[in-house]
């Protein structure tokens, strides 16, 4: 009997995950959970919350997260695990901690996709009449249709695997920064206006207003554990 190398490799990586991801998809994997609907909505709320200060908050809130994103980054290399926002937590703290934080990390991602299709419904509404009600922003019936039907698509896509998932994920990732880069160009090129910061000052509801945003913009910065998790 002939045994193979392939064979070797077959057999030896029989009942384990493979490592799918390359360094770039993962980079795309995080950069998506960031720049999904926190682009969309992000600014405008946080400017409601914190005026032009609402800056500040994005400068805060992402280094206290760079400093988390370090931690995981030397752990990541020194203990090598797939699903490490949960492996972690079982290495350090034991069985209890994994259960709890398993369970923790699971209702945070079944949150996001019904949170996306809704902020995707919320601005296709602005082209799509008739998807969202006007006054008070709920799902109409054909909202709940298209709605659905959105889920069942990330069902389908997530049905591939990880290496369709992240290929996928990282072609749109492009797209996904040529349009805020684009805007970006075209208001400073075209609509720029140095005193829209004067108008009411820079920080009109003073530290509380910048504070108390940083806590809602940590949820966009969180978003690079997928590069962790999916490693």
């Amino acid at each position: 009997m002939v045994v193979t190398h392939d064979a070797i490799r077959v057999s030896a990586s029989a009942g384990k995950l493979r490592r799918e991801a390359g360094m770039l998809s993962l980079l795309f994997a995080s950069l998506g959970g960031m720049i999904g609907s926190g682009w969309l909505f992000g600014p405008l709320n946080a400017a409601k919350v914190a005026g032009p200060a609402s800056l500040l908050s994005w400068v805060i809130g992402g280094f206290a997260i760079l400093l988390l994103a370090f931690v995981y980054a030397e752990s990541a290399t020194a203990f090598p695990r797939a699903g490490a926002v949960v492996a972690f937590p079982k290495l350090s703290h034991g069985n209890l901690m994994a259960m709890v934080m398993s369970w923790v990390v699971f209702l945070g991602y079944v949150s996001v996709p019904p949170v996306e299709v809704m902020a995707v419904l919320s601005y296709a509404n602005n082209y799509l009449h008739g998807l969202v009600a006007p006054h008070t922003g709920v799902l109409t019936t054909m909202g709940f249709f298209v709605a659905a039907a959105m889920l069942g698509g990330f069902v389908l896509l997530n049905s591939f695997g990880i290496r369709w998932l992240l290929r996928i994920n990282t072609t749109l990732m492009w797209w996904k920064l040529a349009v805020p880069a684009i805007t970006i160009l075209a208001l400073l090129l075209f609509s720029f206006h140095a005193g829209n910061g004067s108008v009411q000052g820079f920080a009109p509801y003073g530290s509380q207003g910048v504070l108390s945003l940083v806590g809602l913009l940590l949820q966009v910065w969180l978003r690079f554990l997928h590069a962790v998790s999916h490693s």
